[in-house]
């Protein structure tokens, strides 16, 4: 009987997300918020889900997080310093995803 078929899947990790803004993690309703819960519906139950997303307020800005990122979201960023531009604009360059979400100003 030949009821055997091989396959081979590609297994790959979730992305990470770097979300940049300066509304806090604790303000519901917020932008911020409903965009973490799209990147990530299921709320995390340990810390393996937990760091593929990572709050960064700009004005504490931190490069290695921002090399661990697979996509860098950023929502009501604020005014950000020329060396931030400067580097975000090196990841994009470098084919890193960027998500800009226009809101009020």
């Amino acid at each position: 009987v030949d009821d055997r078929r091989p396959c081979a899947l590609e297994i790959r990790k979730p992305p990470a997300y770097v979300l940049i803004t300066r509304q806090p993690a604790s303000q519901r309703p917020s932008s911020s918020y409903y965009l973490e819960r799209g990147l990530l519906p299921v709320e995390p139950r340990d810390n393996q889900n937990s760091s593929r997303l990572v709050r960064l307020d700009p004005d504490n800005f931190d490069t290695q997080v921002l090399a661990d990122a697979d996509v860098i979201v950023l929502d009501h960023p604020g005014r950000l310093s020329q060396d931030t531009i400067r580097h975000l604009a090196a990841l994009l360059r470098r084919g890193r995803g960027i998500l800009y979400v226009a809101a009020e100003p």
